[in-house]
């Protein structure tokens, strides 16, 4: 026992994730993934994390958005296809218009 609690609940959280991934998706190394957590929060690392270990290249999304401009949705475009998105909005609910996932659920084939 190393008595790091912080470490082993972080370890936990990572191979959580990782065995949601396996056990609900195909996963294959190179598939891309979106993570749309704002800020830097436990969940967020331990995703990174998780999605380093299952070999996906990662993009994070952890600004506020509120509508796909003809930029973002240039530069969403570019990332496609987004195979992943992990999204946790601390705003709006996720069924409100103005949610991130409202607004990037078209642009993603699974999402979390």
């Amino acid at each position: 026992m190393t008595g790091n609690i912080v470490g082993e609940e972080f370890d936990e959280l990572v191979d959580r994730i990782k065995n949601y991934f396996l056990s609900n998706y195909e996963v294959e190394s190179g598939q891309t993934v979106l993570i749309g957590y704002y800020g830097t929060c436990l969940k967020k690392v331990a995703s990174v994390f998780a999605c380093l270990e299952l070999g996906l290249s990662i993009s994070i999304i952890d600004y506020h958005i509120t509508i796909v401009s003809p930029e973002s949705a240039t530069k969403t475009q570019l990332l496609s296809p987004i195979h992943y998105f992990i999204c946790e909005d601390d705003k709006f609910p996720k069924q409100h218009p103005k949610s991130k996932y409202a607004i990037l659920i078209k642009y993603c084939l699974n999402t979390i």
